[in-house]
């Protein structure tokens, strides 16, 4: 991959003195390769690196988002105060399913749509 051939043909949008660049992360394939990627070809850009814990994350993944960090060079903010067997018991022991993912919105939207506040 030739960064300087890909910067060459991408131009990031907006100001990059007075935009902040939400980066989501997972921990996974695609959004690890994502945030290195483009990284390295806008560098300068203000990144703001985020992901939203549910608690009960496998280790792997935790692993894999501190290996992200250090490779980097940059923070990535972690969300999120409940854990997803915390909110199951909240919702009196009610499991979500894929006809009622209450726990997606409750423990991934929400925290992240509060952080994105900061930067109204």
């Amino acid at each position: 991959m030739n960064i300087e051939c890909m910067r060459a043909k991408y131009k990031l949008p907006g100001d990059v003195e007075k935009d902040a660049y939400i980066l989501p992360v997972s921990g996974g394939a695609d959004s690890t390769y994502l945030a290195i990627l483009l990284i390295q070809m806008f560098p300068d850009a203000p990144w703001k690196l985020v992901f939203t814990d549910t608690g009960e994350e496998h280790e792997s993944i935790l692993t894999q988002l501190d290996r992200l960090e250090v490779y980097l060079g940059r923070k990535i903010e972690r969300l999120g105060d409940e854990t997803l067997f915390g909110l199951v018991e909240r919702w009196g022991g009610f499991l979500p399913s894929p006809a009622a993912r209450y726990c997606t919105n409750e423990l991934k939207a929400k925290p992240f749509k509060a952080w994105l506040k900061n930067f109204d």
